[in-house]
């Protein structure tokens, strides 16, 4: 299935400029759930999610099972029927669920806490990840307990932030590598060289190079991922591209909104 989203990709760039973008803000949606300003987000029957603890601490993926239509879905208390991959079921609040984005994507967040869930949502057990700015390792430990400490491997370029990443995470492949600030054959070379130290391709890819750092910096670098390191997902945390991104939605705009930018065709 892959593949053939590469291939259909592929066939879109070849007659479109523009790209569909997630912004993704669950963590403020959830903060404004829990004062009951909003509303709480309504999930359907089959769709697959993912359940947290209030210490953020790993509880499992499954799907919606069932729910009582009859209730008030509104309201932070609505509980969901979740069937988890060992086939338990369980009914829990909908304050303690979070959504899996389907599909080939670029995600852009803003927030810390936004690309934490992210890390744990959309990385499944044996799955690659590239992770470049891995910083202290917060994110990184997530990614490793989602995917195994053997099928991550970061970047950052501080040498003291390394450090306390590979002593956070237990992920032994952390360098201290620039994929930024160079050349495009370097580029080329150097995400070449990372796919190389996984056991297989990365299938998802997170980018979190800094709050120095531009949202040109950032524009210029993704068409690089696309073509060199092929992921399924683009997972992105930047507060400027965040913003420009948002500027095209409606003062309404959702906790996961679909965009579509011809941004980053300025990189290729």
């Amino acid at each position: 299935m892959e593949d053939g989203d590469r291939d259909g990709r592929q066939e879109a760039e070849e007659s479109s400029e523009e790209e569909a973008v997630i912004l993704y803000s669950f963590w403020k949606y959830k903060k404004d759930a829990g004062s009951k300003k909003v509303g709480s987000w309504k999930f359907e029957v089959g769709e697959e999610v993912f359940v947290i603890l209030y210490s953020d601490r790993d509880t499992g993926r499954g799907h919606v099972e069932s729910f009582d239509a009859s209730a008030d879905r509104a309201s932070v208390d609505f509980k969901y029927r979740i069937r988890y991959l060992t086939d338990q079921q369980y009914d829990v609040r909908v304050s303690r669920l979070l959504p899996v984005i389907q599909g080939q994507r670029i995600v852009v967040c803003s927030e810390t806490q936004d690309f934490r869930y992210l890390c744990r949502t959309q990385v499944r057990k044996g799955d690659s990840v590239i992770e470049i700015g891995c910083s202290y390792g917060k994110g990184t430990k997530i990614l490793a307990e989602q995917a195994g400490g053997s099928c991550v491997v970061g970047t950052d370029l501080s040498a003291e932030a390394l450090k306390a990443a590979k002593e956070e995470s237990k992920v032994s492949n952390l360098l201290r590598l620039d994929v930024v600030s160079c050349s495009a054959e370097e580029k080329v070379e150097r995400l070449n060289y990372l796919n190389s130290l996984l056991p297989q391709p990365a299938r998802v890819l997170f980018l979190d190079i800094g709050g120095n750092r531009s949202a040109e910096d950032v524009v210029q670098l993704v068409p690089f991922l696309w073509k060199v390191v092929k992921p399924h997902q683009i997972i992105i945390k930047n507060r400027e591209l965040f913003s420009n991104l948002a500027k095209t939605c409606s003062d309404s705009m959702s906790a996961i909104e679909e965009v579509r930018t011809k941004i980053f065709a300025t990189g290729s």
